[in-house]
């Protein structure tokens, strides 16, 4: 428990009170700490009490420190309690956009199989109106021998032979030169670096040359040297 200096004094004075006077001679302490006990003010109750009892000074201290940390951790905890609120909040808000969006994910899934059986629908449609023209042109067809509609039917399937084998080759010759230019830039490519390479290589032995000949001429000059010298 944390007592204030004022209720450490007045333990003491309980405690002194059932003392007798036996205790006070044999322990002249007692006596003087009796006669300090007409202290007032917190400073002259905390000197005094630093001085007599310095343990139980401590543990007031200590108990001080305790209470102090017991304080942070209340206000620690209630800014943990204020986030989690928020955090539960922001959920919350998240949870809502989430419902909110599925909501409209099935509303356009709703959507999409309605268009898909209007689709269906125009499809059964447009199949029927082919009929239809079927039947009509047979019925325009009627003034042609059967002679003349096989011979015209002849010549477009004829027609369209050759302009699909003509779409064919031409793939085919597109394919054929795609396939060329790749190797035609494959080709490039390499040529490309070796040509680069045998220029590194050309430059790289012109340099080892010139550092030779500077080598030698050195070399020449130190001999001239000697020679003149001797």
């Amino acid at each position: 428990m944390d007592m204030t200096l004022t209720e450490i004094k007045n333990k003491i004075i309980q405690q002194l009170s059932e003392l007798t006077i036996d205790d006070f001679c044999s322990n002249p302490k007692l006596i003087a700490i009796d006669s300090s006990l007409n202290l007032s003010t917190d400073e002259e109750i905390e000197s005094f009490l630093k001085e007599k009892f310095p343990e139980l000074v401590k543990e007031k201290d200590q108990q001080s420190l305790i209470k102090e940390k017991k304080l942070a951790y209340e206000r620690k905890s209630s800014d943990l309690h204020k986030s989690i609120k928020k955090l539960k909040a922001d959920k919350d808000k998240i949870q809502e956009f989430i419902t909110d969006k599925k909501a409209k994910l099935e509303s356009i899934h709703s959507r999409k199989k309605e268009i898909g059986e209007e689709l269906t629908g125009i499809k059964q449609e447009l199949e029927s109106i082919k009929q239809d023209s079927k039947s009509i042109r047979k019925e325009n067809l009627k003034y042609f021998t059967t002679n003349e509609v096989s011979a015209r039917e002849k010549k477009l399937t004829h027609e369209l032979n050759i302009v699909s084998e003509q779409i064919r080759e031409d793939n085919e010759n597109i394919e054929k030169l795609s396939e060329e230019n790749k190797v035609i830039e494959k080709t490039i490519y390499e040529k490309t670096q070796e040509i680069q390479l045998n220029i590194e290589k050309e430059q790289n032995d012109l340099r080892l040359l010139i550092e030779k000949q500077y080598f030698y001429e050195e070399e020449y000059s130190s001999l001239e040297f000697l020679c003149v010298y001797f």
